[in-house]
């Protein structure tokens, strides 16, 4: 594998050669900006370094086919929850619009507890009864729903 990790900067040493090395987040200290990320960290002995650095690699057609799945994996599962997401919205609206219907309800309802009535419009015919100075309101049964007297400005 070491012979695989070759780049820029000659191949790899041999790994039985590096001391395994502890590192504790103080003694990391970045490096070079010419090393994408570097990071360096000394060695107990002062006499080597080991140092983390970003290593292009070039994609095979069936890794690039294999991310091309993910990526379509990936989308389709998106697409989905989207969908869910609309449908919850639209849910939520309906809902949202009953609450609304049934808040106006009892807002109404708190309306006619409170004065004690209601008012009702309904259609009447409009007559006026001279003789017993009354302007009479009547449904469409002909039953007089209300009377009032007419006033005496209008009699003449």
């Amino acid at each position: 594998m070491s012979e695989e990790l070759n780049n820029e900067y000659g191949p790899r040493e041999d790994e039985s050669e590096v001391d395994e090395v502890v590192v504790d987040a103080e003694d990391i200290i970045e490096i070079g900006s010419d090393m994408d990320k570097a990071l360096m960290q000394e060695s107990p002995d002062d006499k080597k370094s080991t140092v983390v650095i970003g290593i292009v690699h070039e994609f095979s057609a069936q890794e690039l086919v294999e991310l091309a799945q993910q990526i379509t994996e990936i989308d389709a599962e998106i697409d989905s929850l989207l969908g869910e997401q609309l449908e919850t919205n639209e849910v939520l609206k309906k809902i949202k619009k009953r609450i609304t219907g049934k808040d106006d309800m009892r807002r109404e309802l708190s309306k006619q507890y409170v004065q004690g009535f209601t008012t009702n419009l309904i259609d009447c015919t409009v007559e006026q009864d001279y003789d017993n100075r009354l302007i009479n309101f009547i449904d469409e049964f002909g039953t007089v729903v209300k009377s009032e007297p007419i006033p005496e400005d209008k009699l003449l």
